[in-house]
Formats: structure tokens, sequence, C-alpha cells
């Protein structure tokens, strides 16, 4: 319950608002060419210490970046060196000098590397950027060329050979699951390969297995048991592991250290599993086989290996290592395979944004599900990282930059000119980056932030959605404002691509209304198991209503895919990703991916929970971040005027769960196509 003064405070504000607003617009109309809406000019009008602006697609983040930069010169007497505005790329940095005119000149736009640059310039020698910043190509060559070092080295390798024998794949238990079949849809996806070649269908087998091949015990993975056990309801018994040599068989079995199957499984199943473990074990007593098991609780505690190999000797199994040189190549092809260098290029990157400690690295890992992976992910880190720093010699990266000028600034080697720091995209900041505009927090310093949550599709590059949440934490109390007219786009793309959002309740609570009245054509849903025939079916269905040629149409997909065609139809169709067209806008625009499947939309392929220790906290919403970008995808269609001849069209149209329906509108705003394949 707000106190008297607080009442009375945002009452003084609220008038300040409204009236600074009419002014606010009037410098605004200059710059943009437009008279701002109403909430555009408040927004700009507002002057609290931190004012973020959640501006949703299309209702027009930069003209209101570029009228706050108008409206402090021309109404409140700031000069232009005085103000600072920072944007994530260069293009975007180009847009809003290309917006201010030659009344802005002396207003500093930079990007954020581009301004760490000038401040860690002014305090030492101009730093000069690796190539190793600007290649990742090059980047992942010197990590592959590190590894194969690492490889070949008896002693200093032994942190990577451990890695690759027992903790290449990402460890995922029966226990992990709510129901078998997850289970046993995770183990269909995934392949794993073990020291030998042969797929197993499990990474507790495949430790198992590796360890085996690693000591010199052959076995024979899943062979017929040599007793026929095959009935009308059961098919013939394969056990886990047979080594031949001392007719010993391996049984793993997926249970805790009371022996029971995962307890959120249903109950049905897991007496199901209870019977085959005991059917198993009665099987060898009949016949007199000598049967060892393991289980998934000694993988999750670490000492599966200790125990095994105590099991083994027991049974006077001989245990002979084989030299490090022997398994070179095979291991060498298994680093291969599973794109080691690519986890570790993506780890590197968010270590040096975050400017992570190794000490709090291994406290997060002690406290990973998987710890011991976790550690010997962190030995192996180590190794590569030294080599990257060797590689940089004199110069920097990127990150350097940006937590070198956070430094320079924060312990007072570097004085801020600036009064006010406006940010574009302010949704894809990192902590890196939250740190530097932290520092540059002076007792007259005012933040302007623009940006958007739902649109926040970055994590996998450092971008944090919980600090524009929770921006107050850093720089201080925040006025929020929000721009809810859209000028893209109508209630048919509005109204289903705004709810699809919100379903999950972190994002920001916002509702979004149409500019203009004109109607657009909504959605429309192509039902095709190739996505050739879907864009095929996708531009005749624009020549059936007749739409001009001219139209641009932008064809999107989840991750990079080779089409048959670019023209088609008479029609070109650029194709991108959707994380590369963000900012970018077109008349129509068919989604691809649309499956079920791993490069499909929302994508099947999880980031190794390694990351986990470097990234952002992963979200608690199932495809939180999946759910923004297709959010992205469907808000790129953008207005257009089209010709007469296109005035009286029939369109298709879907809500979130109906059957596509036929209604008549005039194409005033583009339509999203979507097309499954």
């Amino acid at each position: 319950m707000e106190d008297g003064f607080e009442q009375a405070r945002r009452r003084t504000n609220a008038r300040y608002v409204w009236r600074e607003s009419q002014r606010a617009a009037e410098a605004m109309a200059r710059v943009s060419g437009f008279r701002p809406n109403p909430e555009q000019a408040e927004a700009v009008a507002t002057d609290e210490d931190v004012t973020l602006v959640l501006a949703g697609a299309g209702t027009g983040k930069t003209a209101v970046i570029t009228g706050k930069v108008a409206h402090l010169i021309a109404n409140r007497g700031v000069a232009p060196e005085r103000i600072l505005v920072l944007a994530f790329n260069r293009q975007a940095a180009a847009e809003l000098r290309e917006r201010l005119d030659a009344a802005h000149a002396g207003v500093d736009v930079a990007t954020f590397h581009a301004f760490a640059r000038r401040v860690v310039a002014q305090r030492q020698l101009a730093p000069s950027i690796s190539p190793l910043a600007e290649d990742d190509l090059q980047l992942r060559r010197l990590i592959d060329q590190a590894l194969e070092s690492l490889l070949r080295d008896p002693e200093q390798g032994s942190a990577l050979r451990q890695f690759i024998l027992y903790h290449l794949g990402e460890y995922r238990a029966a226990h992990d699951f709510e129901r078998p079949s997850d289970y046993f849809e995770y183990l269909h996806r995934v392949e794993l390969r073990t020291l030998v070649g042969e797929r197993v269908k499990s990474l507790e087998e495949l430790k198992i297995a590796n360890f085996l091949a690693l000591h010199g015990v052959p076995y024979r993975y899943e062979a017929a048991y040599p007793v026929a056990t095959a009935t009308t309801a059961q098919r013939q018994y394969h056990p886990d592991f047979h080594l031949p040599k001392h007719d010993l068989y391996i049984e793993h079995f997926g249970v805790d250290q009371r022996g029971e199957p995962p307890r959120h499984w249903p109950e049905a199943e897991r007496e199901e599993y209870r019977r085959g473990i005991e059917w198993k074990r009665a099987i060898h007593a009949q016949h007199g086989t000598l049967l060892l098991e393991t289980y998934s609780w000694q993988h999750q505690t670490g000492s599966w290996q200790h125990d095994l190999q105590e099991q083994l000797e027991a049974l006077e199994v001989a245990l002979q290592p084989r030299p490090a040189q022997e398994l070179v190549e095979r291991l060498r092809r298994l680093m291969r395979s599973s794109q080691l260098s690519r986890l570790l290029a993506a780890f590197l990157r968010h270590v040096t944004s975050g400017d992570h400690e190794e000490t709090e690295l291994r406290r997060r890992a002690s406290e990973a599900a998987d710890p011991e992976r976790a550690h010997a992910f962190l030995d192996l880190f180590r190794a590569v990282y030294a080599a990257y720093r060797t590689a940089l010699g004199g110069e920097c990266d990127f990150d350097d930059l940006i937590n070198r000028a956070a430094q320079a600034i924060g312990e007072g080697g570097w004085d801020s000119p600036y009064d006010y720091v406006l940010v574009d995209e302010f949704q894809d900041i990192s902590r890196g980056r939250m740190n530097l505009l932290a520092a540059l927090k002076r007792p007259r310093t005012a933040y302007f932030l623009v940006g958007d949550d739902w649109q926040s599709i970055y994590r996998f590059a450092g971008s944090d959605v919980e600090l524009l949440r929770d921006c107050e934490r850093w720089l201080g109390p925040v006025e929020e404002r929000t721009l809810s007219r859209t000028f893209r786009f109508a209630e048919g793309i509005l109204a289903p691509s705004s709810g699809f959002v919100q379903r999950n309740p972190a994002q920001t609570r916002r509702r979004l209304l149409p500019a203009q009245r004109s109607p657009d054509h909504g959605l429309a849903l192509i039902w095709t198991s190739e996505a050739n025939i879907g864009l095929n079916r996708a531009t005749a269905d624009l020549d059936r209503l007749s739409v001009n040629r001219q139209a641009s149409v932008l064809v999107l997909s989840r991750y990079r895919q080779r089409l048959s065609s670019v023209w088609l139809n008479g029609r070109t169709l650029p194709q991108s990703t959707v994380h590369a067209a963000k900012g970018r806008e077109a008349d129509y625009v068919v989604v691809l991916d649309l499956t079920g499947e791993r490069r499909g939309f929302p994508s099947q392929i999880e980031d190794d929970s390694l990351l986990d220790l470097v990234a952002p906290p992963a979200e608690p919403f199932e495809f939180a971040e999946e759910r923004r970008l297709f959010y992205v995808a469907l808000t790129r269609c953008a207005p257009r005027r089209l010709s007469p001849s296109c005035s009286n069209m029939q369109s298709r149209t879907s809500g979130s769960s109906a059957e596509p329906q036929r209604s008549p509108g005039r194409y005033s705003t583009a339509r999203a196509a979507r097309a499954a394949g």
C-alpha cells in the first residue's frame, strides 16, 4: 500500500509527463516525420533515473529512441555530447545515426563494443581485436588443434581422454523422465557409440562398455543368451554384456539404492520393470550362469567405476589398462563425431562474456545434476582456455573489451561525460553489458532502456531475459512505460501471436492493439510433408488471391535449410533463419519446420547441460525461448499498400485451435503463412 507521499509523487510526475508529452511529440515528429501517439510521447517525456520502455513488435521503438534524443536536445537543453546511445550491432547503430539529423550531431551513437574499445583506448593503447573474436570457424579450428595436441599428450591429455571415454554424452538416467516412453524416446534420439564402435542404448551402458574396452576385457553387447527363452509372449533374452573369456554376464538396471525403478513412473510400468529384473535373475539362477549387476544409482553417486572394478576383480577378471597411444585414433573419431569443439567454443564465449571465475564455476559444478561430468569438463576446459589465451597474445576479444571498459569506469580510471544513456533492444542485455551500464551510473545519470522481453532470443550468446525484468537491482528504481499500439499488423496476426507468447507466465503481461482499423488476413496453415511442397502451395495461394508479384515474401526456418529454389511461381523467395531475420519485415512470411523433429520448431536439440554452468539460468517454462522465437517469426509481417485489384480478396485465417475459415477482407497488412516440413 502506497503512503501519502508516494501517491503525491506519482500524481506530480503524471502531470509533468502530460505537460512535457506535448513538447516531446513535436520534437519526435520533427525527427521521425510522423505525429507520435500519446503512449510514445509520454514514454519520451518520462524523465526518471531509469525508464524502461516495453515496446511490442512494430510499436515504434526506434522512433521513440530518436524522439527521446530530439526531445532532450530541443526541449531539455541537454548538450548532444552528454547523450550516449548504445546498440547491439552495427546495422542498428547505423540506422539510429541515419534517423538523427544535423541538429543532433555530437550525440554518441555506438555499439557496446565500439564504445568499450574507446574507453579502453583512452586509458591505455588502443586494443587490437583478435581474428578469433570475429571468426567462429577460426576459433573452432584453434580448439580442435588444442584437443588434438592434448589427445596425444601422455600426461596432460588425461583429462580429455577421461572425458571422451565416460562423459562425452550428457548423463540422463531413467529417473530424469516422467514416463518410460519419454526415456525411450530420448534414447532413440541420441546416438551413443562406444570406443569399439557399437551403438548402445544408454549412456550408463556406454560407460561400462568403454571401461571394459579401456581395460582390455573382451565383451559382446546384447548377444543372445545361449539357452532358448523365447515364448509366444516374450522374445529371446539378450543380456547387456557377456564376457566370453570368463563366461560372465553383466546386466545394468535403472534402479535406485533401494532397488526401485523411478518413482514417478506409473505403478503398472514400475511393476513390469521389477518383474523383468526378477525374471533375468531367475534365468541365470536356473541355468547356473554367473551374473554381475550394476545400477543407475552408482552412476548418479559417481561410484560406478570403483564398484565395477571391485566386482570384476573379485571374480578374477584381470584389468589391464591399454596404453593411451593405442586408443588415440578411436578417441579422435569419437571426439570428432561429438562436436566437442562446438560445446567448448560456446562455453568459452559464455565464460568471457560473463567474466566467470573458476572458483564460482567449481561451486556450480558441485551442485550440478552430474557433478562428476561437470568437474571433468572444467578440467578439460582449463587446458583449452589456456591455449586460447596464448593464441590471443596481446590482442583481445569483444568480451574482454566490455569487461575491461566496465572495470576502467568502475575504478574511476575513466570519467563518464554522459547525463543520459539510451539502450536499444534492451532485452538482449548480457551480464557483461549490464556491468558496463552499471559502471556508467553517476548521481546525474539517467537511463532510457527500450526493449521487449517477448523477443528475447539470444540466450545462446549470453543474453539473459531476467536482466530486463530485474534491472532495478543493477541500475536503481525503474519507471515502466509500455508501447501497445502496433503499426505492423492487425488483429488476425496480433491476437494469436500475443496469446501464444504469453502462455509463459514469466513474460510481462501486456495487451497489444492494432494502430489501424483495417484487418489483416491472419495465419494460413499449410500441412505437407516437404518444405518445397509447402512453399509451392503458399506461392500458388498468393497467385490464386491475385497478390501483386511485387509483394515481398520471406521464407523463415528454424535452422539453415537448403531449398530447391529461391524463385518459385514468378516470385523471389529470400530465405533466412528466424534469428537472422530479427529486425526484418516482409508482406508475406512462410515459416517452415513446424515438425516434432530434432531440427523442427520448436527445436528438439537440447543444449548440453554443461552450458548451465555459465549460461543465463534456464527458464522453467517448457520451450520458453523457442516460444519467443516463434513469436518473432510470426511478427515479421509488415504493412504495405497493394494495388487496388487486391482490395476485395478472400483469405484463410485461423485462431489458436479452430480450423482455417474463409473471411473477406482487405489486404492492408501482411499475412503469415506456415508450411509444415
